[in-house]
């Protein structure tokens, strides 16, 4: 799917920096940027909005995207889709979670529904015996938001379609 960023504005915090809380210090978004080209092979370009994002490679062909709303202190992340298999595990989700959380610093709170890759890992686990809290911290997911230092949990709920609700 090609974009041409019509309702997109190019994000120029490549060179802004980002909480990593797991080691306590700072990172360069450029940094993690040239990171994340180097292990897909390819330059990327980052466009967005107040409410979404999409990651694009050099002939503007979509790699990801994200969307999400912020209200107060609260990022409830609606969908964060890696397109192809193939880019699986290169840190898309993560560079995309830095520039959310980069865009809005005052976040304390991150909330979503459990869907796609994370669900099969979630599902996985919870039927091998986890209890739903220790499934859904087994997802890539959770493992980003834990990363960046969302650690308490305010909700872990698996009946219908399961949420988490993490907090600083």
């Amino acid at each position: 799917m090609k974009y041409t960023g019509f309702l997109f504005f190019t994000i120029f915090a490549f060179h802004s920096v980002a909480l990593n809380a797991s080691c306590g210090d700072f990172f360069s978004l450029s940094s993690a940027k040239e990171e994340l080209e180097r292990k897909l092979g390819f330059s990327t370009k980052l466009e967005g909005n107040e409410k979404s994002l999409i990651l694009l490679d050099e002939s503007n062909e979509l790699i990801a995207e994200a969307y999400f709303s912020v209200k107060d202190n609260l990022l409830k992340i609606i969908l964060i889709d890696i397109l192809e298999k193939k880019n699986y595990k290169k840190g898309i989700s993560t560079f995309l979670f830095a520039h959310i959380l980069n865009q809005y610093p005052s976040i304390q709170k991150v909330e979503a529904s459990i869907s796609g890759e994370n669900y099969k890992v979630f599902s996985t686990n919870f039927n091998n015996g986890l209890s739903c809290e220790e499934a859904l911290l087994t997802t890539p997911a959770a493992k980003i938001r834990l990363k960046f230092g969302f650690r308490k949990i305010l909700e872990a709920n698996c009946d219908g379609v399961p949420k988490l609700v993490l907090a600083k």
